[in-house]
């Protein structure tokens, strides 16, 4: 019993943890949006409120996707490169 309790929390957490990651992309559309506007009341002009925005929005994506991913496959390229170098 205490082996299947087990693996159903890890389901949930696991589908808990999709969520999490998945509801990101709304909110770093919508915080991206904000900032649209908010760049467009102050400067005036819509091109520049646009790059602002797309500028922010691929910070967000780099941040919250991007690098902490690249982390793990930096570590997982350097052990294979430490298993070819004692072959």
């Amino acid at each position: 019993m205490a082996r299947a309790a087990r693996r159903e929390e890890r389901q949930e957490l696991k589908v808990s943890s999709l969520l999490l990651v998945w509801s990101m992309l709304p909110l770093a559309a919508g915080l991206t949006l904000d900032f649209h506007l908010i760049v467009k009341l102050i400067c005036g002009s819509e091109p520049v409120a646009l790059v602002a925005a797309a500028a922010l929005f691929l910070v967000f994506v780099g941040f919250w996707f991007v690098f902490p991913r690249a982390h793990g496959l930096h570590m997982r390229l350097a052990a294979l490169r430490e298993r070819r170098g004692h072959h």
